[in-house]
């Protein structure tokens, strides 16, 4: 265990346990629309392994909405009776301590990212916990899942605008920019290692060159 973590007070640590979940719905994200990038460009991935890319892409959406409908909920829960806390944004908004400065900017943010909630929470509803029949007969939203088109790219912003603030006010700096991951081991070896898979399929050799991790998405 590191010295500041061993200084941090309970609810600094609450911060860093949000931070977490934070950072898996940006790389949720970020994996997506590379991957979909990357299949509107080059149609690597259906054509090298359709099945294996449906089902990622659909894992990574469930995952995201899940993970976004659980930090956005209530700040408390009742179990068999007994009233448990959840680490979500509501509880450091709820939470007692803050100036009245800091209190309205937290509340501003909570009340930007709940107006995503309706499609978030419907999401999870009827995809994700159920096989609403209704939701698969009809024809899908444009977009991440059931988002309306650009409103995952707003979500997103905000969520990291607000993790910012709030690591700000809690530990008197703000927490940075979330920076994807494009070591050895990320989602570009992962397309890499599909587009060279293609290298003995003459019809993609004679649709365009090859493509390496640094200029795969240029």
């Amino acid at each position: 265990m590191l010295q500041e973590d061993r200084n941090m007070t309970r609810e600094q640590k609450q911060v860093k346990l949000l931070e977490a979940f934070v950072v898996r719905i940006l790389s949720n994200h970020h994996a997506f629309h590379v991957l979909l990038d990357a299949e509107e460009r080059t149609s690597i991935l259906t054509k090298t392994a359709p099945s294996f890319f449906n089902t990622l892409n659909d894992l990574l959406q469930r995952d995201f909405f899940l993970e976004c409908a659980k930090i956005l909920e209530p700040c408390t829960s009742r179990v068999k009776g007994e009233v448990r806390e959840n680490l979500t944004v509501n509880l450091f908004v709820e939470r007692t301590g803050w100036t009245n400065e800091q209190q309205v900017r937290l509340n501003e943010f909570r009340d930007r990212l709940q107006r995503f909630y309706p499609w978030i929470k419907d999401a999870r509803n009827k995809i994700i916990g159920h096989n609403d029949l209704l939701t698969y007969e009809n024809e899908q939203s444009d977009g991440l899942g059931a988002f309306q088109e650009g409103l995952d790219v707003e979500f997103v912003e905000t969520l990291e605008e607000f993790y910012n603030y709030l690591h700000e006010i809690s530990f008197g700096r703000i927490w940075g920019a979330f920076a994807a991951n494009v070591e050895p081991g990320s989602v570009y070896e992962l397309i890499t290692a599909m587009y060279h898979a293609l290298a003995f399929d003459a019809v993609v050799n004679d649709e365009r060159t090859p493509i390496n991790e640094k200029n795969a998405l240029d």
